[in-house]
Formats: structure tokens, C-alpha cells, sequence
């Protein structure tokens, strides 16, 4: 298991093992589904194409994890472990989504990096604000308010 992996799972134990008190008490209402009229596409099996100037939102958020590291011991990490960035960043995105808040999610990147008794390192805390922030820019947009300061 991979580092960022084994962060991810910490972080989910640690946001969810969290007190009434600490967490957020915001709560996102679920719209109801749309019904649907048509059968979903079939899955394509061939590889996509994209125009001069397109770039995968992937490739973006990667970038712009690699960007915000710059000068830091973890320069090169966005290329290093790809999946398990973009896996945090879907995670971030999740925990959003199930009604935390950006600070909640930021306890708990530092309680899963604190788990085994640890000071996480000023470049620890500061992949997690850079990866949350690039989640919130290139995955769930939707919470961009909710970064405003």
C-alpha cells in the first residue's frame, strides 16, 4: 500500500471517527434524481481526442498540484504517485460532498498525518491545502465559495 493510499484511508477513518462538536454542521440537502428517458451511452472503447488547446481536467489538477510544490520537498510528487493524488483529491471532493467543510477536511489530512503520533512536516500540511485546493478548482467546483476567504 502506498503512502498517499494509506493517507487516504486515515484521513476517511480520522473524518469520520471525528466528534459532533469538531465537524461541521452544515448540511448539504441531496436534490432528488432526475428521471431519466433514454439508456445510458454505451461505454466507448475507443481512446478520446481532443482539440488543439484541450487538456484532460486531470492533467490540469496534477499541474496545478505540482505547481503549488514547487521549492518544497515534495516537488515532483504530482508526477511520482499520480493515482494516489487524484485519488485524495476524489476523496476531498467526497468529503465535501457528504456536508464537511474545507477545514474538516483539512483536520483530517493532519489527524491521518498525526495517526501514529507524528508532527507532519510544514510540506505535509502544505500538500494538503495544495491538493484540496486544486481538487476544489478541477474536480468539485462547486465548493469554490466555500474556499473564499
Amino acid at each position: 500500500m502506498s503512502r498517499w493510499t494509506a493517507l487516504g484511508l486515515a484521513l476517511v477513518l480520522a473524518a469520520c471517527s471525528g466528534s459532533a462538536s469538531e465537524l461541521s454542521t452544515t448540511t448539504i440537502p441531496t436534490p432528488p434524481p432526475l428521471p431519466s428517458t433514454t439508456p445510458p451511452p454505451a461505454p466507448s472503447t475507443t481512446t478520446p481526442t481532443f482539440e488543439n488547446g484541450d487538456v484532460p481536467t486531470l492533467a490540469l489538477y496534477l499541474a496545478a498540484i505540482e505547481s503549488g510544490l514547487v521549492g518544497t520537498g515534495m516537488e515532483g510528487a504530482a508526477f511520482d504517485e499520480p493515482e494516489s493524488l487524484i485519488n485524495t483529491g476524489v476523496l476531498f471532493c467526497g468529503l465535501l460532498d457528504e456536508g464537511f467543510g474545507p477545514i474538516d477536511v483539512l483536520r483530517g489530512w493532519v489527524a491521518a498525518l498525526s495517526a501514529d503520533g507524528a508532527t507532519p512536516s510544514e510540506d505535509d500540511l502544505l500538500l494538503g491545502g495544495v491538493v484540496l485546493g486544486a481538487a476544489v478548482k478541477f474536480i468539485c467546483p462547486e465548493y469554490l465559495d466555500d474556499l473564499a476567504v
